[in-house]
C-alpha cells in the first residue's frame, strides 16, 4: 500500500479528517468511481498509533477492506484537492498514479 495522510502543517491525521473528510457509515463499495472529485480514506487504529490510508484505486480499496484485517477502521471521503500538499504529498500525484491504470 502506498499513500498515507501525514499533514504538512503538523496537525494530526484525525484533525485533518475532521476538517476535510466526510464520514462514511460503511466502506465504499467495490464499484467506487475513482475518477470523481473525492477519494476514500481509511483511518486505521494500530494500537499505539493510527494511520490514514488513501484508497486511490480498486486494488488499494480492496486491500483496506480485507475482512481478515480486524483492526478498527473508519472511512471518509476527502476531496482530491486536499490530498496533496496539505497531507505532505506532491502536487499531481493523484493524476500521475491514476493515469498508470493501477
Amino acid at each position: 500500500m502506498g499513500f498515507y495522510i501525514n499533514p504538512a502543517n503538523g496537525d494530526t491525521k484525525e484533525k485533518f479528517l475532521e476538517q476535510y473528510g466526510e464520514p462514511l457509515v460503511f466502506a465504499p463499495y467495490e464499484g467506487f468511481d475513482f475518477s470523481g472529485d473525492s477519494l476514500p480514506v481509511c483511518w486505521i487504529s494500530n494500537g499505539m498509533f493510527t494511520a490514514a490510508g488513501i484508497a486511490y484505486n480498486k486494488r488499494e480499496l480492496h486491500a483496506f477492506k480485507d475482512p481478515s484485517d480486524k483492526r478498527q477502521k473508519l472511512w471518509f471521503l476527502v476531496k482530491k484537492e486536499h490530498l496533496e500538499a496539505k497531507v505532505g504529498l506532491p502536487i499531481g500525484w493523484i493524476n500521475e498514479i491514476q493515469s498508470r491504470r493501477t
